[in-house]
């Protein structure tokens, strides 16, 4: 009954992110533990999701993968759909993360949602104290390339996350990412 409740309520609550958000080159290595404690994660600014319980998510960058990093306070899953620009298409890759640390990877083009899709070296690890839990992941930047080969400084992609299996929204409300040094 709690998570039909809360079905309901992130359907009005779809997490979208801020207008413009700066993804920052991590300055040191990030070791993919669960913890999200490296130095380089307090260069990354937070992002509050609108969801019924306290929801931040955090990305960097270096040559070789794009970072997240997310903390939750309850046992739902976390959602992120990430669109490469200049838009080719209007598909996206979306990966859905539970605290048991399993990912579920996802292709969506137009209407349609592949399930059987796969990310390839993607490293995830999930940390749970309590109810509370962390999740950090390391995308490999090859697994974008069907959608867009430019990633890095001066590169803008779009994305959106939410909580649960709440549906997203059009791309065109999808909010910017943009890459700084």
């Amino acid at each position: 009954m709690q998570r039909l409740a809360w079905l309901l309520a992130a359907g009005a609550l779809v997490a979208a992110p801020p207008q413009r958000y700066e993804v920052k080159r991590a300055a040191s290595p990030i070791q993919i533990d669960g913890k999200a404690d490296e130095p380089a994660w307090e260069a990354a600014g937070k992002i509050e999701v609108p969801a019924p319980s306290p929801t931040t998510v955090r990305l960097l960058w270096d040559d070789n993968f794009l970072y997240l990093a997310f903390e939750c306070e309850d046992s739902d899953s976390v959602v992120i759909q990430i669109h490469p620009k200049p838009p080719q298409t209007d598909a996206y890759i979306g990966l859905e993360i539970d605290r048991r640390a399993t990912g579920r990877a996802f292709l969506r083009v137009g209407e349609y949602v592949f399930r059987q899709f796969h990310l390839q070296g993607v490293r995830l690890s999930t940390y749970v104290e309590g109810h509370a839990w962390t999740a950090e992941v390391a995308i490999p930047w090859n697994n974008f390339d069907d959608l867009s080969r430019q990633h890095g400084a001066g590169s803008t992609w779009t994305a959106n996350w939410g909580r649960g299996s709440a549906a997203p929204p059009p791309l065109d409300q999808f909010g910017e990412l943009v890459f700084v040094k």
